[in-house]
């Protein structure tokens, strides 16, 4: 009968000193509606490949970067960068990205004449070309869904 005080209900008991503790899961957890969204979390795949594409044509000029991801101010693009710094996936942009660039640094300064202004001129060409093919290229292949589960 449930209105005898020592019989349990539901496993909650206090008579007998009997109370249920939850088990915290993984899915609980991510869909607590007390639980913060992390930076990465608030970016679609969309404006991280935006993002990428600006970065390797303008650097670390995110006014610059900004104009590009229209979603995101300023600040949240400098807070999104120092996160995704510390990535595999910018491990692997990076590595792809310097030695693009190192072969075009290389190529350009042993054709002699005014290899100054060539140089700079044939690397914001090899800039604007990296960013356009890698924009491409991550929309054709839908997107960096799931590169970001793992950090």
């Amino acid at each position: 009968p449930p209105n005898n005080p020592n019989t349990p209900t539901f496993g909650y008991s206090p008579h007998l000193g009997q109370y249920p503790i939850e088990q915290i899961t993984a899915l609980g957890y991510l869909t607590s509606s007390l639980r913060r969204p992390t930076i990465i979390e608030k970016w679609s795949p969309y404006e991280i490949t935006t993002f990428e594409a600006a970065l390797a044509l303008h650097g670390k000029h995110f006014h610059q970067v900004q104009k590009w991801v229209k979603t995101k101010n300023t600040k949240e693009i400098i807070e999104f960068y120092y996160i995704w710094k510390k990535t595999s996936h910018y491990r692997r942009w990076k590595s792809s990205y310097c030695e693009d660039m190192e072969s075009v640094c290389s190529s350009s300064s042993s054709g002699g004449g005014d290899s100054k202004s060539t140089n700079a001129a044939t690397i914001r060409t090899k800039r604007k070309q990296r960013a356009s093919e890698y924009a491409a290229r991550c929309y054709f292949m839908g997107g960096l869904a799931g590169v970001y589960v793992n950090l």
